[in-house]
């Protein structure tokens, strides 16, 4: 564990008022991947939204496999992957068309008391444009967690 840790990793445009920032964190005893959108306020500094993720960074090479898979995808229809994300919620890489822009979504679900999945306020959308770029930031991302010893090496074998 890291103490202390907030470190950005980068932050992308997502529009003319807003920015995805992808960063470390450690927050109540987990290390974490965060993907967070942030906007641009009337003193044009940058400040953090409601909108967000925060990841076990555990969960970061699950998260950059369904980010591949996403760039691969030659249509982007539906759902591209799920895994869980703690006991009570599951995360959601998917697809998703809104006022007619190509998104791609990465979500908390969670189980209602019917039992049905729904999904949760806790997520992001993004352009499918911006893909290649989240996908950089995220290895970006893996390789100063493998460097500050959150996750392992990807040519340490102990772990195989």
């Amino acid at each position: 564990m890291s103490a202390g840790l907030n470190e950005t990793i980068v932050s992308l445009p997502k529009n003319a008022e807003e920015e995805l920032v992808v960063s470390l964190q450690h927050f109540h005893g987990y290390d974490l991947v965060s993907l967070w959108i942030w906007f641009l306020n009337e003193n044009h500094e940058l400040k953090p939204t409601k909108k967000g993720i925060n990841l076990r960074v555990e969960l970061l090479p699950t998260l950059i496999q369904a980010i591949e898979d996403a760039a691969s995808t030659a249509s982007p229809d539906g759902l591209i992957a799920f895994f869980p994300k703690n006991k009570k919620e599951e995360v959601r890489v998917a697809f998703a068309t809104f006022n007619g822009h190509d998104l791609l979504a990465i979500r908390a679900w969670y189980r209602h008391a019917t039992g049905e999945m729904r999904p949760s306020a806790k997520g992001i959308s993004i352009r499918v444009s911006l893909i290649p770029d989240l996908l950089e930031a995220l290895l970006d991302a893996e390789a100063r967690a493998q460097t500050l010893g959150l996750l392992p090496s990807s040519d340490d074998n102990t772990l195989k």
